[in-house]
């Protein structure tokens, strides 16, 4: 607990607080006047170094009393800083306000705060310290080390440098702080005589230390006279402001035309607008100025450099009557200059202009109408002589007398554009014109200039345009039309339905009201109606030969045909005998060349089909053409994924695919299934002795002649090499070995010719049946093969049964 006694001294000392602290409150309270960071922050160091005073002397613990003294200089390191830095912002000591080199002033005082608060581990501070002879209830009477001395040169540095800030300040006579100025340089006298007094007399004052007690007085002082006379603070500042925030530059000179000080927009026409200034002679810094500083005139142009202009005014400044210097205000006026520049020379250009242009340009009076001039193109855009046309009205040129009447009359200031008006030559002949006027006062009088432009070849090949794009249009629809109906048909892969989407799309895209669509028979070298509609019957199936009619022609020629006046048609079609058509228009459908039929379609209106038509037509029917060769591949594609390429028969994966379902069938129907499985006797020596294409050819045979020996709703397939397999639904064990004894047989008669002679095959056949308590097809096809392997050794040519486990073999129809 802190043991601390009121004495007259220390309450005096602590009552001196107060007066910073009722700055402060006054700050909150006037903050335009008063809260400046730099005096907020030195009223705080000063309370800390007045508070912690005042309880050094009150404190009657010696450890206490040097706690006290510790807390002090939270205050004394950095009051003669803040000082310096409250002189100056007051001073225009720019450079030192920078935060790099406050951070540098900064480093000092913080030392000495870490070496106070360490002090008894090296003393650099104080190197002895004891009571005074007041004893317990004065201040502690301390030895200084060298570092409290480096301090003191610190302080006196900083407020030495402040004195000589202010002074130069008072020194120059345009100074609009020098009543500021004046109070800080009377108020900072009074510390700095209080610590002279302490430094030098100190032993006689018995340790007290009148600083803190100057210092307040000070800031009281400073305080009291400010808020009293908001003056001392308000105007410089709201005077520097203006002039930092005006536009025009503003430079200040002293009498020997040295610059005193310059704003930032004056700053911004030097050369190197971060170029310092301040002091230098004008004729160095701004040599643009020289001239007009040594023939002073009230007011000039300048030009800086190629476009851009200044205008100078040129102010004396006299103090007492007395003159002290210049005040020069430049203002940029580039944009004037370059406006005027541009005016003279738009002038120029546009006399040339009006007198070389093409297009005709009156001058006509809004109330009258009269043709006041007119360039050297208006006499002979209308046949007459430039001395007839100003006798003229402008009505007197215009085919449309009224409309120009109305227009001249209501023509306001202001463009106005007319796109299209017809005006009379003086022959006569009227032609388009586009007009562009614009309204102005000229002479005391309201008139319009009018440039007349001939547009008579525009007016033609508009409408020309206009056709064609007319028709680009239709075009443009009928293609946007034949690309959505591509997209539906490449995604046809059903041959049938395709050609009959091909023709119905066919029909609407050319507003056609009958068609016909025929395939190409190359074996048959004729074409076969696969699609029609709009006709009395549907001709799907009629033979149509090549040649003949519109499609046979079409079909032959490779050529696309369009006929106007069909009924009348030489090479008509004797199919069409009672059809009314008036017109028809058909296409070849081809594919790399290669004929695949034709399209043909008709209307019973005239004028329904042109050139364009028949183009659209073969465009359509080329794409439809890659349709149906898509689908007759993808037929083949999907051929091929499940059959023997070699026999026709399903291939071994889409067999047993079948399979499976038909013994899921069986069996959750309780119906009786067979499996015959079939090999080929000797067939090595078929490969030897007529080659293997005669082999192939066996093979060939030998699977025609199985499927034609078997139902529809049995399956068969290839199930490798010369093995084949054969399920029989509905067929049980013993209809099973008759089935396979026909199919023995008839592979038997076959008698294949080759390039080598008649091939003559024997098959072994093994049959087996389901068995419908969960046996699974490759149990069955197992049990099967195992009864064909019991025929293989009994001889060949043989049927073998599995019964109950064991076989029966049937060699020609006899069992063994």
């Amino acid at each position: 607990m802190m043991n601390w006694h009121l004495t007259p001294l220390s309450g005096l000392i602590l009552l001196a607080a107060v007066i910073p602290l009722g700055l402060l409150v006054l700050a909150r309270l006037r903050p335009a006047m008063l809260a400046r960071p730099q005096f907020c922050m030195l009223l705080v160091a000063l309370i800390a170094w007045q508070v912690g005073y005042s309880l050094e002397w009150g404190t009657q613990v010696f450890t206490q009393k040097l706690f006290w003294a510790q807390v002090q200089y939270l205050g004394i390191v950095w009051v003669p800083l803040l000082w310096a830095l409250l002189v100056a912002e007051a001073t225009h000591q720019s450079n030192w306000l920078q935060l790099p080199r406050i951070r540098w002033l900064a480093v000092l005082p913080m030392v000495t705060l870490i070496l106070t608060w360490t002090n008894d581990a090296h003393g650099l501070v104080w190197s002895r310290v004891t009571l005074s002879a007041g004893g317990a209830t004065g201040p502690l009477h301390f030895e200084h080390g060298p570092w409290f001395w480096l301090n003191v040169f610190y302080t006196y540095f900083l407020v030495a440098l402040s004195w000589v800030w202010m002074v130069q300040e008072l020194r120059r006579p345009l100074s609009v702080h020098r009543r500021q100025v004046t109070l800080l340089l009377g108020i900072s006298t009074l510390p700095v005589a209080a610590n002279l007094a302490y430094l030098i007399f100190r032993q006689q004052l018995n340790g007290l230390d009148l600083t803190p007690a100057g210092l307040g007085l000070a800031a009281l002082v400073y305080g009291l006279a400010v808020a009293w006379d908001s003056s001392y603070v308000l105007l410089p500042v709201a005077r520097a402001a203006l002039i930092e925030a005006l536009q025009d530059g503003v430079v200040v000179m002293d009498a020997a035309n040295r610059i005193l000080d310059i704003n930032p927009a004056a700053r911004s026409m030097l050369s190197n607008p971060k170029e310092e200034v301040i002091s230098r002679p004008v004729g160095a810094a701004l040599p643009f100025l020289d001239s007009l500083v040594a023939n002073p005139v009230p007011q000039s142009e300048i030009e800086l450099s190629p476009g851009r202009f200044v205008e100078a005014r040129t102010i004396p400044l006299k103090n007492r009557s007395a003159f002290v210097g210049h005040l020069i205000l430049l203002r940029d006026i580039s944009k004037r200059k370059q406006a005027e520049l541009a005016l003279q020379d738009s002038e120029l250009k546009f006399r040339t202009l009006v007198q070389v242009s093409s297009d005709a340009i009156f001058i006509i009076d809004n109330e009258t109408g009269q043709i006041l001039d007119v360039n050297e193109a208006g006499p002979p855009m209308y046949g007459y002589t430039r001395e007839e046309l100003l006798s003229l009205k402008n009505t007197d040129v215009s085919a449309q007398p009224q409309e120009t009447r109305t227009a001249t009359h209501s023509t306001e200031i202001g463009q106005v554009l007319v796109p299209v008006r017809y005006h009379r030559r003086k022959d006569g002949t009227v032609f388009p014109v586009e007009i562009i006027g614009k309204a102005f006062e000229w002479k005391g009088r309201m008139v319009h200039a009018a440039a007349i432009r001939d547009i008579s070849e525009r007016v033609r090949v508009d409408k020309q345009l206009e056709g064609l794009l007319k028709a680009e249009r239709i075009r443009v629809k009928q293609l946007d039309a034949l690309r959505m109906i591509w997209v539906e048909l490449a995604t046809e892969f059903d041959l049938k339905s395709l050609l009959s989407k091909i023709l119905e799309n066919a029909r609407s895209l050319l507003s056609a009201d009958t068609g016909e669509l025929v395939l190409y028979e190359p074996e048959a070298d004729h074409l076969r109606v696969v699609s029609s509609c709009g006709l009395e019957k549907d001709t799907s199936g009629d033979i149509v030969e090549m040649g003949e009619g519109l499609m046979g022609l079409a079909a032959k020629t490779k050529q696309p045909l369009l006929v106007k006046g069909y009924q009348g048609w030489e090479n008509r079609s004797p199919r069409y005998a009672t059809i009314a058509l008036e017109e028809a228009v058909g296409a070849p459908m081809l594919s790399g060349g290669v004929l695949l039929g034709a399209v043909a379609l008709g209307s019973y209106r005239p004028s329904t089909f042109d050139a364009a038509s028949m183009d659209l037509l073969n465009l359509y029917v080329q794409q439809a053409s890659l349709a149906i060769h898509n689908a007759r591949l993808f037929e083949q594609l999907n051929d091929l994924a499940v059959t023997d390429t070699l026999t026709g028969l399903f291939n071994r994966r889409h067999f047993f695919y079948q399979a499976e379902s038909l013994v899921i069938r069986a069996q959750r129907y309780g119906s009786p299934l067979s499996a015959v499985m079939i090999d080929l006797d000797h067939f090595k020596d078929i490969n030897d002795t007529f080659g293997h294409s005669a082999g192939d050819h066996v093979l060939r045979e030998v699977a025609r002649a199985l499927s034609s020996a078997l139902r529809k709703s049995d399956l068969i397939g290839r199930y490798g090499g010369e093995e084949f397999c054969v399920l029989l639904p509905e067929i049980d064990l013993e209809e099973g070995r008759t089935a396979a004894e026909r199919l023995r047989q008839e592979v038997f008669n076959l008698q294949i010719p080759t390039l080598k002679g008649t091939a003559a095959v024997t098959a072994s056949l093994g049959v087996a049946a389901l068995n419908l308590h969960g046996e699974t097809l490759d149990q069955l096809l197992q049990r099967a093969d195992a009864a064909l392997y019991r025929a293989k050794r009994a001889g060949r040519n043989a049927v073998s049964v599995e019964v109950g486990g064991g076989t029966d073999v049937m060699v020609d129809g006899s069992l063994l």
